[in-house]
């Protein structure tokens, strides 16, 4: 396994600050901070040294920055005194590890504050801190710079398949000076933002909670299990469908302590499906600097019956080299059956659709 710590600086950035392709569904007081606080405590040995070393790497540019861009990089600014100690720009971009086609260049840059006081006349009592600065909306060109952060996210949404998806971390890689999106998909484009992030602000998680409702979700039902008339019927398929929940979760947590077990040099394990239940996957590993994406499906009988929504079978099919499917069947039991399925193999299974829609 490659010393990834020589060669890649890993920048994590806070939650709720970077993402695409999700609708904004607040009235008020919901919009991505695009920026991470790199030196708030007051302990130094808390600091992000890790992203403050870019400093020393040759992303940083070592130009003057054009009056132009220094204005976009301080546009909106609280405190009366800030400067741009640092600008990076990046060319070479990938996502997930994978080269991302796109044009334009990304910029993330070093803001830091000085004033002693803010525009309201309070003490600054952030006065010294750095932050990492990544907005959306940076643009900027002239005959050396082409740099357009918004085309960027887009490119990402494009080759991702059209996915909603939250950017988790970057990495810099230091020996071919590019920069690469780790990312999660957090549900199908256009997705509420309630159903992704809460309104909560300060320390601590920030994504929103999902109430499951099993009245939502499309599973296939025998007719042998409900009537499907009366009350009975309703109360049939909520049962079975709060179970299949139940089952799920038994089994996500099978395979999630399987890949521990048995994929010793597996790296940045993400289950994502614990935080965002609208995903079309559930788990995401990366293997010899390959990304690999898990669905799991699980049954308490020893049969093998599966079933894929829409956006399951679209991702599927954006990801057919690292998509795998696992299969759980006696999942209660004390030793449940593992079955694992690749793209190729579930193309060579049965299937049959299980709902028509109707429109006029």
């Amino acid at each position: 396994m490659k010393d990834k710590k020589k060669e890649i600086i890993e920048i994590h950035i806070d939650e709720k600050s970077l993402y695409y392709g999700i609708t904004n569904d607040y009235s008020k007081g919901q919009t991505s901070t695009i920026s991470t606080p790199l030196n708030q405590a007051k302990d130094p040995r808390k600091w992000k040294n890790d992203i403050l070393s870019l400093s020393q790497c040759r992303c940083k540019y070592k130009g003057k920055i054009p009056n132009g861009l220094l204005h976009k990089c301080l546009f909106k600014s609280k405190a009366l005194e800030t400067s741009v100690s640092d600008l990076f720009v990046f060319d070479n971009l990938y996502v997930d590890g994978k080269k991302l086609d796109c044009k334009y260049q990304f910029c993330i840059y070093f803001k830091q504050e000085n004033s002693e006081y803010t525009n309201n006349g309070k003490i600054n009592t952030h006065k010294g801190r750095i932050k990492l600065h990544y907005q959306k909306s940076m643009y900027y060109k002239d005959n050396k710079f082409n740099i357009d952060n918004k085309k960027v996210l887009e490119a990402i949404f494009i080759q991702n398949g059209g996915f909603a998806y939250m950017v988790r971390n970057f990495e810099y890689n230091k020996v071919n000076n590019s920069l690469n999106f780790v990312t999660s998909i957090v549900g199908p484009g256009g997705m509420p933002l309630s159903a992704v992030f809460s309104r909560k602000k300060g320390i601590g998680k920030k994504y929103a909670h999902f109430d499951y409702n099993p009245e939502t979700i499309d599973y296939l039902i025998s007719i042998s299990q409900a009537n499907y008339t009366g009350e009975d019927a309703i109360v049939s398929i909520k049962k079975a469908n709060v179970t299949r929940e139940k089952n799920g979760k038994l089994g996500e947590q099978i395979i999630a302590d399987y890949l521990k077990k048995e994929l010793l040099d597996m790296e940045d394990f993400y289950h994502v499906s614990k935080e965002h239940a609208l995903s079309p996957y559930d788990m995401e590993y990366t293997l010899n600097d390959i990304k690999y994406y898990v669905e799991v499906k699980a049954t308490q009988s020893d049969k093998i019956n599966f079933y894929l929504s829409p956006g399951e079978m679209k991702f599927m099919e954006e990801n057919k080299e690292t998509y795998i499917l696992y299969m759980v069947t006696n999942v209660r039991d004390s030793k449940p059956n593992i079955k694992k399925f690749t793209y190729k193999d579930i193309l060579k299974l049965k299937s049959k659709p299980t709902s028509a829609r109707f429109s006029i």
